[in-house]
């Protein structure tokens, strides 16, 4: 019967490598339940922690009485790592700072570890061959295991450990800079245990990294879990305003089937996503918008027009709470608007007791926001653009408003929002154009929204529609 020895040399250098394993197996397993949210940076991070996982449980199959399995096994898992897992978590780290890398550097990894991996493979002493006995016709008998250890601790350097301090140089988001810390942990330990040999510390220190990264993932799901919760609350807290009220509890009549389709639902959003940057100017312009349609779609009826406007006085006080937090003067703030509507008598009554709100929206959102400076700065570019974007405005118009300059902005904007100005611009102009068409021909509508030529204009709504402008009007004729 085969018999290994328990001690703590083995379980620092096979049991605690196949504990973390087990751990980056729930981190993979967490990792595609929000996959949505981790973006296009999923697959990459998923390659990696399927190659680590693998690498963790080298030591732990090299105890067992495998013979050849064994050799074939830390062959697979050294090659995997080297020439796919590594260079698969530096590019997902990058792509979650959202930092440019261009494809040289996306490839130098791979070929690194790819070198790397050829040399690894012919070194005949690190499996106790001898060179006549290799399964393979090629063999290098002057590679050492020395020479396999120094070249892999400088791959590790300058396939992770660099690129990976370079970008704690930027404005990560917390969870990304966990990832990055696990990263430099990782390499750190793996560099130290090749440096000195020194296997409990290769495999027991790089496992730290399972240790970080369960952390970054258990504050990913308390912050989410907190966010869940201050909504439930805050839902069950409007439901039950609403139902409880001293009214009469039929709500179909409110929700008349023949105007579904004519709801202004693009002018409710568009207020929504003004409402936190503490503008009321554009605030009240976007509520004015609105107000209109829904006057049109209430057809002046006090009764269905109320409910519409308690809705967005809801929606409107939940946006500041999502991002302001809760807090005793906002949800006062809300019952009063809520109380006021219900017993408001007419429509002008109606559209005060709104534009009130928007006023103190406003306030409240310029006292209680916690954002960064770089947030600030990038809510600053979004006002500006969304107050103006029917003028001819350029890059340079709207950081010389904001007072910052060009590279700072342009970075931190792309960095926060995952877009550039200029796609934001022409994002913004081409959603009011699709409104506009309705109504206005082609080379109206491209004036309306700010191009100073029609054909341009058609050339970049099909680029984001994949319509014509005019395929789109009679698109949109066909469904009325």
């Amino acid at each position: 019967m085969y018999h290994v020895e328990l001690n703590w040399d083995m379980l620092l250098r096979t049991v605690l490598p196949f504990v973390a394993a087990n751990i980056f197996l729930m981190v993979l397993v967490y990792f595609t339940l929000v996959r949505d949210r981790i973006g296009k940076a999923y697959p990459f991070y998923c390659l990696f922690i399927i190659c680590f996982i693998i690498f963790l449980c080298g030591p732990l199959i090299n105890i067992m009485p495998l013979n050849e399995a064994r050799r074939g096994y830390d062959i697979v898992r050294n090659v995997l790592l080297f020439t796919v897992g590594i260079p698969c978590l530096l590019y997902a780290l990058f792509l979650q700072a959202k930092q440019h890398i261009s494809k040289f550097l996306l490839i130098t990894p791979v070929i690194l570890g790819f070198a790397w991996c050829c040399g690894f493979i012919v070194a005949a002493p690190l499996y106790q061959y001898h060179p006549s006995e290799l399964p393979w016709l090629i063999s290098v008998q002057s590679i050492d295991h020395q020479i396999i250890y120094l070249s892999q601790l400088v791959l590790i350097i300058i396939q992770l450990l660099v690129p990976c301090i370079l970008l704690l140089g930027n404005n990560l988001k917390p969870y990304v800079a966990t990832q990055v810390y696990g990263a430099i942990t990782l390499s750190f330990f793996m560099c130290l245990g090749n440096a000195f040999e020194l296997w409990i510390v290769y495999y027991a220190g790089a496992s730290l990294s399972a240790i970080i990264w369960a952390r970054a993932v258990f504050n990913d799901v308390k912050f989410t879990n907190a966010k869940i919760h201050r909504h439930t609350k805050h839902h069950q807290s409007l439901a039950l305003a609403q139902f409880t009220a001293n009214n009469e509890r039929c709500f179909s009549q409110y929700y008349p089937y023949e105007l579904n389709n004519t709801y202004p639902l693009k002018e409710r959003d568009a207020l929504l996503e003004v409402i936190g940057i503490a503008n009321p100017d554009l605030a009240k312009a976007k509520l004015d918008e609105l107000l209109l349609k829904l006057k049109s779609y209430s057809k002046n009826t006090l009764s269905c027009y109320q409910h519409r406007a308690k809705e967005v006085a809801f929606m409107m006080f939940d946006q500041v709470i999502f991002h302001c937090g809760n807090n005793k003067y906002i949800l006062d703030r809300l019952e009063s608007a809520g109380n006021s509507l219900h017993s408001a008598s007419s429509i002008a009554d109606i559209d005060r007791i709104l534009h009130h709100s928007v006023d103190m929206i406003a306030t409240t959102v310029s006292q209680l926001s916690t954002g960064s400076p770089e947030q600030q700065l990038v809510d600053k570019v979004k006002v500006y653009i969304l107050n103006r974007y029917h003028h001819d405005i350029t890059v340079a118009d709207i950081v010389s408003a904001v007072g910052a300059s060009r590279s700072y902005t342009m970075k931190n904007f792309k960095q926060l929002t995952s877009t550039t100005i200029n796609q934001y611009l022409v994002n913004v102009r081409i959603e009011h154009a699709k409104s506009i068409l309705l109504s206005k021909n082609v080379t109206e509508t491209a004036y309306a929204v700010g191009f100073n030529n029609s054909a341009y204009f058609s050339t970049v709504f099909k680029k984001y529609t994949q319509l014509s402008p005019k395929q789109y009007q009679d698109k949109c004729s066909v469904k009325s």
